[in-house]
């Protein structure tokens, strides 16, 4: 008989002690062993694939421990601390102790671990025995410290946005009431966490806080989307764009329908309404709602003039408004023109300047094909053409 066969043979013995049935599949190259140990000391029986557990030894214990007055399953103990998992034969060592775990009632123990099932998602152990009961405890605390601080910071946002979520104090129902509860449900199982130096009473009261916990008339199920979801929802809430929300209501009967639809989902449980999805809508929606604000509300405006230019644009003149009477609109030029003698032959096309010097307001015109407006009559007016003969 060697050594690793012996472990072999305890653990599949174990692991049959914990199953509902008392069978547990042991692999093909652990049979041999199972039928050449496991069999002969009476310890059940290997069949062709699965492994049953007898009632010889369970029966022989419980025979000794009635006839010495002895009550309740046993679990192994090292300086005050359950060992789980039970130290195999080679490493029990001196001081080590079985001592009595006290079991939860088995209503108790139904409603726990249907709780459990309902609240953290997870399938709790059947059978009620002292080992298996220090190691549901030990899950429960673990779900509890795992979700604890998310629903603690769930609660936390919730109550600093009370008002503009319209989230009454006195509704047990509603979203923040059962998330409230939720916490102190947690709070409650991690109470009965006794430490490193825990024994079996404490997986007892762990098993009994989870199982008598008062839930209002909730079902188990809506804890457990409030619990599971807390971290994604309150992230939400802290993420929010809540500056934007606030003037919703300045935008009349548009802002107020936003805030409703997001009031509404907010004070609904997480089961029922979605609040990280109700928050991004109350976004998009008080958005549309600026903008289309925006572009019914911004007038036409025109176009800022350069500095020293006046905003109004001149309309129109009518030719026969101009005033033709002042010096410089028509500067005297001769008529004739006399060619100088030894002068070059004229020009097809060229160019000149002529400067017309200011005149009294009551000069005649002398050229009115002219039509020029002085910007002062003290001033004079400089004219420059060409001329192409093309």
């Amino acid at each position: 008989m060697r050594p690793a066969d012996v472990r072999t043979v305890f653990a599949r013995v174990r692991a049959a002690t914990e199953a509902t049935d008392r069978r547990v599949e042991a692999p093909s190259k652990e049979r041999e062993a199972m039928r050449n140990i496991a069999a002969p000391l009476g310890l059940g029986t290997q069949k062709e694939a699965y492994f049953e557990l007898a009632t010889r030894w369970r029966d022989h214990f419980l025979r000794q421990a009635s006839t010495e007055g002895v009550t309740g399953d046993r679990v192994w103990v090292r300086t005050g601390a359950v060992l789980d998992p039970a130290p195999e034969l080679a490493q029990i060592k001196a001081g080590d102790a079985l001592r009595a775990q006290p079991l939860p009632e088995e209503s108790v123990w139904a409603q726990a671990r249907h709780r459990y099932e309902e609240i953290f998602g997870e399938k709790a152990p059947a059978l009620r025995r002292g080992r298996i009961v220090s190691q549901f405890a030990r899950r429960i605390l673990s779900q509890a410290r795992a979700y604890q601080p998310h629903a603690a910071d769930l609660v936390r946002e919730l109550e600093k946005h009370v008002e503009l979520l319209g989230l009454h104090e006195t509704d047990d129902d509603g979203r923040l009431a059962l998330a409230r509860r939720s916490l102190g449900l947690l709070d409650a199982l991690l109470a009965t966490d006794p430490g490193a130096a825990g024994g079996g009473g404490a997986a007892k009261r762990t098993v009994a806080a989870l199982a008598d916990f008062d839930l209002g008339g909730v079902p188990a199920d809506r804890y457990g989307v409030s619990v599971k979801q807390a971290q994604q929802v309150a992230a939400a809430l802290a993420g929010a764009a809540w500056d934007m929300l606030r003037l919703a209501a300045g935008y009349g009967p548009e802002g107020e329908a936003v805030l409703d639809a997001l009031r509404g989902a907010a004070r609904s449980d997480q089961r029922t309404a979605s609040l990280p999805d109700a928050l991004r809508e109350a976004r998009r929606g008080i958005v549309a709602v600026m903008e289309r604000s925006r572009a019914t509300s911004t007038p036409v405006t025109q176009p800022t003039p350069p500095p020293g230019r006046s905003r109004e644009v001149p309309s129109p003149r009518d030719p026969g408004s101009v005033d033709l009477t002042t010096e410089s609109s028509h500067p005297p030029v001769p008529e004739a023109h006399t060619k100088p003698a030894g002068s070059r032959p004229a020009r097809r096309s060229g160019g000149g300047r002529t400067r017309c010097p200011a005149r009294s307001p009551n000069s005649a015109p002398s050229w009115p094909s002219w039509r020029l407006v002085s910007p002062a009559p003290s001033r004079s007016a400089g004219v420059w053409w060409r001329t192409d003969d093309r």
